[in-house]
């Protein structure tokens, strides 16, 4: 496979030491735990609720929050979305509590960081679904102004990972697969940005992001793909880059869209329809691109299609392009103003530019 003896060759140059991310969890205090049934992770949860403030939903998690009847006494607030307005709000109510607590998918817990980080409090961090690869990061997606953006805040001291409620999570599972496999372009942007733009790239974090990858191509049991999310969140210690680039770019310019309605669809998801488009436009200017770039160019996009229908995940990621097709072709020709500020495909090839209609027919054929 072009990507596992690529990432080989990689990990060769760039990991000079041998990687634990146990180790690296352990230097940065952050505690994971995983509970296998409803007890044990009852069991694991803060015990003192009276000054606990919990960010939830009103879906499943915050439904199943209630189920388990244990926190009668907690500040309990359910999130409309995942906005920098929602955060003032949950500030506004948290009273006097002394510890904060993210309970549900991506959303709740992107809140939950940013309310810990402006009250300063503790952050414990209960993914209910393995949706994403933020469940050890120390950065959020958050609206503010209606605009998609990207936040640093700090680490929580505590991850309790409920696997019983992971193993039956479906297109959860899916997403978070995609959101770890979607890395493989951020990490061509960031050899793009090498060759193009003089980045000079933190090897440490870098490495991270490669075995992310790695492990999740070398195997999908729950083991494998629990590491493979904690080590990439790791991997965006100090920025985002060696995980999310340009087809990121996509995921925020269509949640930030008012002609599409992102919310319908997770952010791996997104990010794995991204990544789809992205490459494809990587091999239809493979021609035009620097040399040494970490994957070819001209097959970056076909060896993708075949690692996505290898992870059962293809077409999940092609649901958001087939159902949107007619709103992306214009929509896709402002990705360079999402973030100008990173060096990702969309500064080398201009987006006003690209057939995008060209790119979405043929992509949309792999949906056989």
């Amino acid at each position: 496979m072009l990507f596992l003896k690529k990432i080989d060759e990689l990990l060769n140059i760039y990991n000079k030491e041998n990687f634990d991310y146990l180790k690296v969890l352990d230097k940065n205090k952050i505690d994971v735990c995983f509970e296998k049934d409803e007890e044990s992770f009852k069991a694991a949860l803060p015990a003192d609720s009276s000054e606990l403030l919990i960010v939830t939903d009103s879906a499943f998690s915050g439904s199943y929050l209630e189920g388990l009847g244990i926190y009668k006494s907690a500040k309990i607030w359910k999130i409309e979305e995942e906005s920098m307005e929602e955060v003032e709000k949950v500030v506004a109510f948290s009273g006097g509590c002394v510890k904060v607590m993210g309970f549900g998918g991506g959303r709740p817990l992107d809140v939950a960081k940013m309310v810990a980080l402006k009250l300063g409090k503790p952050l414990v961090s209960v993914p209910t679904a393995p949706s994403h690869d933020g469940l050890v990061a120390r950065n959020c997606a958050l609206k503010e102004g209606g605009i998609k953006k990207s936040f640093s805040t700090l680490y929580p001291e505590c991850v309790i990972v409920p696997e019983h409620l992971w193993k039956g999570s479906g297109n959860l599972r899916l997403s978070g697969i995609l959101d770890v496999l979607s890395s493989i372009v951020s990490l061509q942007d960031v050899s793009l940005s090498m060759a193009r733009n003089g980045f000079k790239p933190d090897s440490e974090y870098m490495v991270y992001s490669l075995i992310a990858v790695r492990r999740l191509l070398a195997g999908q049991d729950m083991d494998s793909f629990a590491a493979a999310l904690i080590i990439s969140g790791l991997a965006m210690h100090e920025h985002s880059n060696y995980c999310s680039g340009s087809e990121h770019e996509i995921e925020k310019i269509v949640c930030s869209a008012d002609c599409v309605d992102g919310s319908r669809h997770l952010h791996g998801q997104l990010a794995g329809a991204g990544a789809l488009i992205a490459a494809k436009v990587y091999e239809m200017y493979g021609d035009k691109m620097p040399s040494g770039l970490f994957f070819d160019s001209e097959i970056v996009y076909s060896s993708l299609v075949q690692v996505f229908e290898r992870c059962g995940v293809l077409l999940f990621a092609l649901e958001p392009i087939v159902e949107h097709r007619d709103d992306l072709e214009k929509l896709f020709e402002g990705l360079h103003k999402v973030r100008p500020e990173r060096y990702t495909l969309w500064n080398f090839v201009n987006p006003e530019m690209i057939d995008w209609k060209k790119v979405l027919d043929e992509i949309i054929k792999e949906k056989k």
